[in-house]
């Protein structure tokens, strides 16, 4: 409930201007166990008469164990992978301290992945992780955010 109030607040205060956020679209991690083999697709916009930027987020619990995120993001048209990224979120820094927003245990990160994208540039994106380890654990959500150039 808490996180639909503050999506609509946050609506409402990008509502009246020409920038900002238009679409998000959030994948949840199962049982908080994300395994390498997992991946999650997200559909991109195809039909805007303006570029935009993506953002990506990544909403943890506390628990998490590693201060960053490394993210392999493969963009697809028409059924190939046109372009791929290796992204390293940092989540947080050396002494424990967490990066980006939140409340008790719950933070979101969020960073840049790609801007001035035109519609229909891609059909997709798919977004792994490139952890050493097989699971990672104690992340909640992954997420773009699509916000008008």
């Amino acid at each position: 409930m808490y996180s639909i109030v503050t999506a609509v607040i946050a609506l409402a205060f990008t509502a009246c201007t020409n920038n900002g956020p238009f679409d998000s679209d959030f994948r949840t991690v199962k049982d908080l166990k994300w395994a390498k083999n997992q991946s999650f697709t997200f559909a991109l916009p195809d039909s805007l008469d303006h570029p935009y930027d993506i953002e990506l987020s990544v909403r943890h619990d506390n628990a998490y164990p590693y201060r960053n995120l490394w993210l392999i993001t493969d963009y697809f048209k028409e059924g190939r992978i046109v372009d791929s990224d290796s992204v390293n979120v940092q989540l947080g820094d050396e002494y424990g301290n967490w990066s980006g927003s939140g409340l008790g245990k719950l933070f979101q990160m969020k960073m840049e992945l790609k801007s001035d994208i035109q519609a229909g540039e891609y059909d997709k994106v798919v977004i792994w992780h490139d952890m050493d380890c097989d699971t990672v654990t104690h992340i909640w959500n992954i997420g773009l955010i699509y916000s008008k150039k």
